[in-house]
């Protein structure tokens, strides 16, 4: 049995497009989730603990902004964009680095970063709790206004 390689070829080439699609619309499906999150518990969790809100609004948008651009990129490879990408790469990687590195970051590792302050936030307003402080008018994890 012959396999021709030719047709192999451009059937897998097809499935990275359809692939790249599913990747765009289950980033934007999740960038409107982390919206309708946001609107509805970040607001809820400011009313008992302002600081911990201010933290949590700051990383529900760091993941919007990161999940649109995933999303971008990659209906961008599914509309034919994977070619132009692979060209640049192979003419001119320095410029290729210059833009997806930034790229890199502003998805995947500032995310990161922003997901461990948050957590390292949450961890200290516990702490402040069990040892029953009141600081900032504070009391039970509650706000006073």
């Amino acid at each position: 049995m012959m396999i021709n390689s030719k047709s192999n070829f451009i059937s897998i080439f097809n499935t990275f497009y359809s692939i790249f699609y599913f990747i765009a619309i289950f980033e934007i499906i999740v960038s409107l989730l982390l919206m309708c999150s946001l609107m509805l518990y970040v607001k809820r969790i400011m009313q008992f603990n302002q600081r911990y809100g201010r933290f949590a609004f700051a990383l529900g948008i760091v993941f919007i902004i990161a999940n649109v651009l995933a999303g971008g990129l990659n209906f961008y490879l599914g509309t034919g964009g994977w070619q132009p990408i692979q060209d640049l790469k192979s003419r001119s990687p320095v410029l290729w680095d210059m833009i997806f590195i930034p790229f890199y970051i502003i998805t995947e590792f500032a995310p990161s970063v922003v997901f461990a302050v948050v957590m390292d936030k949450y961890g200290e307003e516990q702490m402040r709790h069990l040892r029953g402080g009141a600081e900032d008018n504070e009391i039970d994890g509650v706000n006073e206004e």
